[in-house]
């Protein structure tokens, strides 16, 4: 029995023809961290709470925080003040914190105050 060798001069397809690409399928998992309870194309549905690391300060609530520069354990410059906010973003259903730390505009004690400010 003779084996057939392959001859690099001889080809299939026609010279002006080009090379086909191959596609491969696409290998990676999809990205369900975006959706609620990794169902993929279920929103979140956020509600505003207080974050329950903060729980056991029940009397604290969200507050300016003055901030200082310490040397040798002395007060030397005071820093502009900083809103400390005690909520987050957390979604209704499955339960999943989406922000940690809200920004002061998005704070309910903040906003509280600006209106009471106002008025």
């Amino acid at each position: 029995m003779s084996r057939k060798t392959w001859d690099p001069s001889s080809d299939y397809r026609p010279k002006d023809e080009p090379i086909p690409e191959r596609v491969r399928p696409q290998r990676r998992k999809k990205n369900t961290r975006l959706w609620c309870g990794g169902k993929e194309g279920r929103e979140h549905q956020p509600e505003i709470v207080r974050h329950h690391y903060y729980a056991l300060w029940a009397e604290k609530d969200c507050h300016w925080w003055e901030r200082w520069t310490y040397a040798n354990g002395e007060k030397v410059q005071r820093k502009p003040d900083t809103w400390s906010c005690l909520h987050a973003e957390r979604c209704t259903v499955c339960g999943k914190y989406l922000k940690v730390f809200l920004p002061q505009e998005e704070c309910p004690t903040w906003q509280a105050q600006q209106a009471e400010a106002t008025s």
